[in-house]
């Protein structure tokens, strides 16, 4: 439930933002390729980011955002809802009161605590779409504006939300046909005099649709006659999609064992495969044994 607005908070300078500045929509939003339709509400005005939808007022201090999650239950959603919300940027907010059923297919409740370490509070709704990811909405606004209002806006943000099964576009079917069974590596190296680092970072994309990730850098620093050398490496597990983008592009969509989302934005240039504008080899098995994916 928190995955992306915890993604998102830090880009925010203070909660009080006043107005969205780029392609303002207002009214319904239709947003096919994620399946779903809303109404932003009156005085409000909204434009679609990479990591949510973000509205504003020229007129009510606060903010609202719309970031998808992938819970199906409304249990896990009260479970997500109950740990809260915190993050390095100084976020903290935490359940205020007993969480609300909201028209059978969503829970919410108050929030109290930071945004940027200012003093805030929120109203967060978490919805379940019965086609796909669901919704979460937050309306935050600093303690001294914070009102019942903000509540009310959620509600009726909610209430306006419909959903309808995706249709998958050719390109995601084709995404996904060449993925299928290949190992993703991105690599990155830089030398000099005084020392150097390389990195790898590599995706086993499995047929069966659970994924591999492992992450190897080394760096090396000339002391003068002694040579340090440190090295890491970690691996998570999860299973893999690819979806449609709002943008009638492709996504690949990794949904890890414990609950976080990372998407990549998938793009095809010069024979070359790039995931979030960063040139990754793909290979396979029918390669040799050195490129093929862990997956057995």
């Amino acid at each position: 439930m928190w995955t992306f607005i915890q993604s998102i908070l830090p880009i925010l300078i203070f909660i009080g933002i006043q107005h969205v500045t780029h392609s303002q929509q207002t009214g319904k939003v239709d947003l096919p390729n994620l399946g779903m339709s809303f109404v932003i509400p009156n005085g409000w005005v909204g434009e679609m980011t990479e990591e949510a939808f973000v509205m504003g007022s020229n007129t009510e201090p606060g903010v609202v955002l719309m970031t998808i999650h992938n819970y199906s239950t409304i249990d896990e959603l009260k479970a997500e809802a109950k740990s809260g919300l915190q993050d390095a940027n100084g976020t903290n907010l935490q359940l205020s009161g007993d969480l609300q059923l909201i028209a059978g297919n969503a829970v919410g409740g108050d929030f109290v605590g930071t945004i940027e370490w200012q003093k805030a509070k929120a109203f967060i709704a978490g919805v379940i779409n019965p086609y796909g990811p669901g919704v979460t909405i937050m309306v935050a606004a600093d303690v001294a504006n914070y009102s019942h209002r903000y509540v009310q806006l959620g509600r009726e943000i909610i209430k306006s939300l419909n959903f309808n099964k995706v249709e998958k576009l050719p390109i995601v079917d084709e995404w996904k046909s060449t993925l299928n069974d290949s190992k993703l590596t991105y690599m990155d190296s830089y030398s000099s005099t005084g020392g150097g680092y390389s990195s790898q970072s590599e995706i086993h994309l499995c047929a069966a649709g659970h994924f591999l990730e492992s992450n190897n850098n080394s760096i090396s620093v000339d002391t003068g006659g002694a040579y340090a050398n440190s090295s890491g490496s970690g691996q998570g597990a999860g299973t893999w999609d690819v979806v449609s983008s709002t943008t009638q592009g492709a996504i690949l969509r990794l949904n890890y064992n414990n609950g976080e989302v990372q998407e990549y934005t998938l793009t095809y240039e010069d024979s070359k495969t790039y995931l979030n504008g960063y040139r990754y080899f793909r290979t396979y098995a029918s390669e040799g044994p050195d490129y093929a994916p862990n997956c057995y």
